[in-house]
């Protein structure tokens, strides 16, 4: 692994001299004081995180005009979007070349991953409502359980701010006879603050089955063709309620709550070993997804010392019609946890400061499917993070996780991170942790009638390392290079009708790099590249996760602020996907790369109104990124933002 780095290192530092003058992407910089959500048990300032952590601010958001958290993650490095066709239909994000079922996503404080286990679909979730997204990269299973082996994406809506009581409204219409609207009121007195918002998105769409015919060559070097056979487009309809209240009893004792309802309906094309995607009127699914958690907070101490009680409460209901009939699914997850954080006594300011955090957390965990009839599984946790500054230079932070399984084997992990400023200027930061991953509901039990499940799974094991240099060039430019790796023992693939565990290990290294400023008063900047290499323990190259992945972006603000102008370019390098041929046996073939460019303004009329446009696929790129799946062609839509 190390001569990866090696091999790695050499292509960045040629690069570096000429991202400084590339358009980069659109972000309002963070203050070094930006607080982290992810990177421990408790918030701490990313200047005293050792984890690699990306945030995404509502203004930048606002500027890019992205409707979709997945479109928003192409830029983050480190991260790989995959999506097999248009709006709504399935979408993975893996990490450092995890798998996409690695990945945890929290949106305000709820865990969203399912029941039963399996990856998170980010192809519902817009971002009208957003108000920032925190993504944390490398092993956070000994912080966050079994879902976060490759790292944690946490999602913040607009929250209610005393005082201020606020209405956003956002109308939208465009190609393929889209519409997107949506309503956030919020608000609050001195006790209670609240939001509410509603979002409605609707699309003709266009094929999943692509249009167009990509051919790709075989291993034994013979050549078949994908796509070509999309017709019929292939609708989506999306209703998102979501909200939030906080009160405060007093100054010791408050209680805040969230809640998600996500309904949706997509059409899709069915597939078929040897002719991959082919089009199907019938093929949909029906979805209703409720996510629900309440907490109580405590403090004593002058608030050095505080408490926590969680339930958190999910439930995903899937009805998916079929050539072959109804079927349906319902995974639910019921969540309990009380932590205890304290804060010791600081004698003198700037010295040495420090803190624990105690948790109890239970997880039950269900899937009741047509196919695999009732399964459930339940995990009892005991976690400890402790945290040490010294003055305002160093600050670390050890964590330990035991869990106790109803299924599985007991298991035992850990992390520790560090973040120490080298000068005023350079900061170095690092960390390391072991993780685990227990097999789906799904993957132990079945899915379908010729998917029977293997209930001899193992769970799967991690080890993750990266360490990083931060370079504040200045209070508004920030260039920040890590190196990392990730190994994956047991890993868990697809064979055959089933699942096996993989034996050895499958390895990724790679080095991310991120710039982030301002260029005078009127462009703000920002480019991610990630040079990767994974493969798994048979030494083949991991699937949808390319060697290189950049984003170069850049907002331009004229007319006195008035006029904002982002233009995003997202390259993907090629990757290896597989061919099913007839009898579904799995054959490695090479996507190509491409590169998509988009465009988004937004006119600020006063301070009441504002009017937006963006082109998606600015050049009409014809590209596949999932073998057979069509993509968007050049698009337009034009919207409307009211702020009151």
């Amino acid at each position: 692994m190390k001569s990866r780095f090696k091999r790695l290192i050499v292509p960045l530092t040629v690069c570096l001299p000429f991202t400084f003058s590339l358009p980069l992407y659109a972000v309002d910089v963070p203050t070094l004081k930006t607080i982290s959500i992810t990177a421990s048990r408790t918030p701490v300032s990313l200047n005293a995180t050792g984890s690699a952590v990306t945030v995404i601010t509502g203004q930048a958001l606002r500027d890019s005009q992205q409707q979709y958290v997945a479109d928003v993650l192409r830029a983050v490095p480190g991260l790989a979007v995959s999506q097999t066709g248009g709006n709504g239909k399935f979408t993975q994000v893996r990490m450092r070349g995890s798998e996409a079922d690695h990945v945890l996503v929290i949106i305000d404080g709820i865990e969203i991953n399912p029941g039963n286990g399996g990856s998170v679909n980010f192809a519902h979730f817009l971002t009208a409502d957003i108000e920032r997204i925190e993504v944390l990269r490398g092993t956070q299973s000994a912080l966050w359980g079994s879902d976060a082996m490759g790292g944690v994406i946490a999602i913040t809506t607009r929250r209610g701010v005393r005082g201020e009581n606020r209405v956003n409204v956002a109308l939208e219409e465009g190609s393929f006879n889209s519409s997107q609207n949506s309503l956030t009121i919020s608000g609050g007195n001195q006790a209670t603050t609240g939001a509410l918002s509603v979002s409605r998105v609707s699309t003709d769409g266009f094929s999943a089955a692509d249009d167009d015919a990509f051919t790709y060559t075989l291993p034994d070097g013979s050549r078949v063709t994908q796509g070509g056979t999309g017709v019929e487009d292939d609708g989506y309809n999306n209703r998102t309620i979501g909200g939030t209240i906080r009160h405060a009893f007093n100054n010791r004792l408050s209680v805040d709550a969230a809640l998600r309802q996500i309904n949706y309906t997509v059409n899709y094309d069915s597939f078929s070993g040897g002719a991959g995607v082919i089009d199907d009127p019938a093929s949909g699914t029906s979805s209703k997804g409720v996510y629900a958690q309440a907490t109580l907070h405590f403090s004593q101490l002058e608030s050095r010392l505080q408490h926590s009680l969680k339930i958190t409460d999910t439930d995903l209901d899937d009805t998916f019609n079929s050539t072959f009939g109804v079927s349906t699914a319902l995974a639910k997850k019921r969540q309990y946890s009380y932590q205890l954080d304290y804060y010791f006594p600081q004698v003198n300011e700037g010295d040495v400061s420090h803190g624990i955090t105690l948790a109890l957390e239970r997880e039950e965990n269900s899937n009741d499917s047509s196919f695999s009839g009732f399964n459930q599984n339940r995990a009892d946790s005991a976690i400890a993070e402790y945290r040490l500054d010294v003055g305002e230079r160093l600050s670390t932070a050890v964590a330990y996780r035991h869990d106790h399984n109803k299924i599985f084997r007991n298991a035992s992990i850990g992390h520790a991170s560090f973040s120490y400023d080298i000068s005023t200027t350079l900061r170095l930061h690092g960390s390391t942790g072991t993780g685990i991953k227990n097999p789906t509901l799904s993957q132990l039990f079945g899915n379908a009638v010729n998917f029977p499940g293997n209930r001899a799974l193992k769970p799967e094991k991690s080890e993750s390392l990266d360490i990083g240099l931060q370079w504040r060039i200045n209070p508004v430019q920030t260039f920040d290079l890590t190196l990392f790796e990730l190994r994956i023992e047991d890993q868990i693939i697809g064979s055959g009708n089933s699942s096996i565990n993989l034996d050895g290990r499958t390895k990724t290294a790679g080095a991310e790099f991120s710039y982030q400023g301002e260029l005078g008063a009127d462009w703000s900047l920002a480019a991610n590249l990630t040079l990767q290499k994974g493969e798994d323990a048979d030494g083949n190259d991991l699937i949808r996760r390319a060697d290189t992945i950049a984003s170069v972006n850049a907002t331009h603000r004229g007319f006195a602020g008035k006029l904002r102008t982002t233009v995003g370019i997202n390259y993907n390098g090629s990757q290896m996907d597989n061919y099913f041929d007839a009898s579904f046996n799995r054959l490695p073939v090479k996507i190509d790369a491409y590169t998509v460019v988009n465009l988004a303004t937004r006119y600020q009329f006063n301070k009441t109104v504002e009017f937006t446009g963006r082109i998606v696929n600015l050049f009409d790129k014809t590209y596949q990124e999932v073998i057979g799946y069509g993509t968007s062609d050049r698009a337009y839509y034009a919207g409307l933002r009211i702020n009151i």
